[in-house]
């Protein structure tokens, strides 16, 4: 007997369906509800952060899953180790603007953390509040209208296409031996960008700031750079006699 055309292509639908939906249950076997919603993430070992506070004491590799609001009087992500990574995977972490919590605050003596590809805004503190730690990197990371400083960082950072808008002090601030680059820092209450001795700033803006646009101290060098209506001049070093000098608009 001769089958009708309609009633075969109906069967290899529902044998597709079927082989697609065994298929996914053999992957899905055996996983947490975690797993599967984030599994590649966790494939890759690394741990999701989904509800403020939170306090990091393991080296490793975190994501945000979601936005994160501050809760009321709570802190924000908090680390206690070195050897983090922190990615903030396109996701913000939101203060609500009163108290003085960080946005994320990293522990005295902490070495190679890593922050990175998202936003910290709206907190009563700094926005990352790290003055005590070296060879931080930040990168991709939006630090706006937070109390305090957008970044306080210790020596060796290096901060790479950030912004530092509307911030209560500093927008960005390192220590020694740091790098600042192709960074933006516009309309905050202190400096624009601050560095410490032998630092290099490239490639960035400054521009209507509440005090220098830059300040670089002895040993530092600052080229490629644009700054404009900030409320003091810049402060970088005159080349050749290690001292900090005033300089005006920086191009």
């Amino acid at each position: 007997m001769k089958v009708p055309h309609s009633i075969v292509s109906v069967l290899f639908l529902g044998l597709a369906v079927f082989a697609a939906t065994f298929a996914v249950g053999v992957r899905n076997e055996g996983m947490t509800p975690e797993a599967q919603r984030g599994g590649h993430a966790l494939r890759e070992g690394r741990t999701p952060i989904d509800a403020l506070p939170f306090q990091i004491v393991e080296s490793g590799s975190y994501y945000l899953c979601a936005p994160l609001r501050q809760v009321e009087g709570g802190e924000g992500i908090v680390v206690a180790a070195s050897s983090v990574t922190l990615d903030l995977n396109g996701y913000a972490l939101v203060g609500l603007g009163e108290g003085e919590a960080d946005g994320v605050r990293i522990h005295p003596g902490q070495t190679g953390i890593s922050i990175r590809n998202g936003e910290i805004r709206g907190w009563g503190g700094d926005g990352i509040h790290a003055p005590h730690t070296a060879a931080l990197r930040v990168q991709g990371v939006d630090l706006r209208a937070n109390g305090g400083n957008g970044l306080e960082s210790g020596p060796r950072a290096l901060v790479l296409q950030c912004t530092a808008e509307s911030n209560g002090a500093t927008g960005l601030g390192v220590g020694e031996e740091s790098s600042v680059l192709q960074s933006r820092s516009t309309g905050n209450g202190g400096d624009g960008v601050k560095t410490g001795r032998d630092s290099l700033v490239d490639s960035c803006a400054v521009q209507s700031n509440g005090r220098h646009g830059f300040v670089l101290l002895a040993g530092g060098a600052l080229s490629r750079s644009l700054s404009r209506s900030n409320a003091l001049a810049d402060r970088a070093p005159a080349p050749g006699n290690g001292l900090g000098r005033t300089v005006g608009r920086v191009e």
